[in-house]
């Protein structure tokens, strides 16, 4: 019963990540039913399926229209998330798919942080630690003696 319930909360997730994709008027709606809460809760405690589609589905919210009316749903996502996310990079091994996941979620986030010309929210970015990991993230891809 738990693996049904651990499935289906992945597929949940999946469905509102491509409901939330790239408009911000559904990401407003989501907000509104509950769905930052629990997509959070999913990106804390979920399965690594669960992770991956609540990673994709906070990102989508967080790079909906930036000058759209979701822009407290962009926010609540950008700070429930960011932090998630960067727990999640630092528990994944660079070649697992958590760690893809919190890589795709931090670039969503990071998006929506540059283009939202209605409310700044590259300081939270900055503060939260996102550049030194993803710069963390190139580094682990290098091969040995490139720099």
């Amino acid at each position: 019963a738990a693996a049904a319930i651990a499935s289906a909360q992945g597929y949940a997730a999946g469905a509102l990540y491509v409901l939330a994709f790239d408009s911000g008027e559904r990401a407003e709606l989501l907000a509104q039913a509950g769905a930052i809460p629990k997509l959070l809760h999913a990106l804390h405690t979920g399965t690594e399926f669960a992770h991956g589609h609540a990673a994709s589905a906070l990102g989508s919210i967080c790079i909906g229209s930036p000058d759209s009316a979701a822009s407290e749903a962009h926010a609540a996502a950008l700070g429930g998330a960011i932090p998630l996310l960067l727990a999640m990079l630092e528990a994944g091994s660079a070649d697992s798919r958590k760690h893809a996941h919190a890589v795709q979620g931090l670039c969503y986030a990071t998006v929506h942080a540059v283009e939202d010309t209605a409310h700044d929210f590259r300081p939270a970015v900055v503060a939260a630690g996102v550049i030194p990991a993803l710069v963390a993230v190139l580094a682990e891809h290098e091969p040995p003696g490139s720099m």
